[in-house]
Formats: structure tokens, sequence, C-alpha cells
């Protein structure tokens, strides 16, 4: 009987680990699609400028685009500015292109599936 009891309490334990982990790979937060990035802290407390994209997606481009914008390029839930920031991108991220919209707007792909939005000037087609 005694390991009986062991054994139903390891696969309890085992249970609750496993239930644990996957929770908290499942949660997503609508306002915070996780886009792999997180804001970039300079020492100095400068923020940099942003940076033009010289070779940016055209409409109808599909594909992986680097992140010009110094320090992070904001990801809205929206094309443009009146919509909410849900994540951000670092300087020299790839991102994964969905659309590129002629009004100047780009959705993108998050690694886990989540979508958003970016200014298209800010994104530079790898060769």
């Amino acid at each position: 009987m005694n390991i009986f009891r062991k054994i139903v309490i390891f696969s309890l334990m085992l249970c609750l680990i496993f239930a644990f982990t996957a929770n908290s790979y499942a949660k997503t937060d609508e306002k915070m699609i996780n886009f792999g990035v997180s804001d970039k802290i300079h020492t100095n407390g400068e923020v940099q400028p942003c940076f033009v994209s010289p070779n940016p997606p055209s409409p109808g481009y599909v594909g992986y685009c680097a992140v010009t914008a110094e320090p992070y390029l904001n990801v809205r839930s929206g094309p443009g500015t009146s919509y909410s920031v849900i994540g951000t991108a670092l300087y020299g991220d790839w991102v994964y292109v969905v659309q590129v919209r002629t009004d100047g707007w780009t959705k993108i792909q998050s690694p886990f599936g989540g979508y958003g939005y970016v200014s298209t000037a800010y994104l530079s087609v790898l060769n």
C-alpha cells in the first residue's frame, strides 16, 4: 500500500507540473502580444533617432524584413497611430511581413501567431 501511495503522489505532482507549465505557454494577453522582443534601454538615458529604411518593402511583398527604427518600432493593433501599441520590435530584428498596405502600414506576424501593424518606412527588405 505504501508504494501505491507514493506512485499516486508522484503522478499527481507530475500532473501539476505539466498543468502549470502548459498554462504559462498558453497565456496570451491581447493587449501585449509577444513579438519576441523587449524595450531596449540605453545606459545614458538618451533615445536614439529612428532611421527611415533605404529599402522598404513595396505593396505585394511577403517575407522577412529587418527593423530599422532605433531603439525599437512600435507594433500596433491596427494600421495607424490611433491604434494601441501591442508590442515592440527592436532595431535589427527580423519580422515576417504578411501584407504591405498602400497607406504606409504593414501587417506583420508574431512568431507566436499574433498579428500587428508597423510603419512600412522602418522596415528594410532582406536581400
